[in-house]
């Protein structure tokens, strides 16, 4: 039988250069950190005051809603 010759094939070499994602990333840094105290001012709000109890479940039961699959509905007081 014959036999064929190997091709030699050259190495491939596939790096991808990050040089400029660093660069990008450096600047975005940079960029944040100049922008962060600017979002981070704000006004002062003077917000009411209220007196409020809470919500004591013992004395009154929360109502039940109940849908069944035929759109029934029972209601529970």
């Amino acid at each position: 039988m014959i036999e064929l010759p190997q091709r030699h094939r050259p190495s491939v070499d596939a790096h991808i250069n990050i040089v400029p994602y660093i660069d990008v990333m450096l600047v975005l840094l940079v960029i944040f950190m100049m922008t962060t105290p600017i979002i981070e001012q704000g006004i002062e709000v003077d917000l009411p005051t209220a007196d409020a109890k809470m919500v004591d479940f013992t004395e009154q039961q929360p109502t039940i809603v109940t849908i069944n699959n035929r759109v029934s509905t029972l209601l529970i007081l």
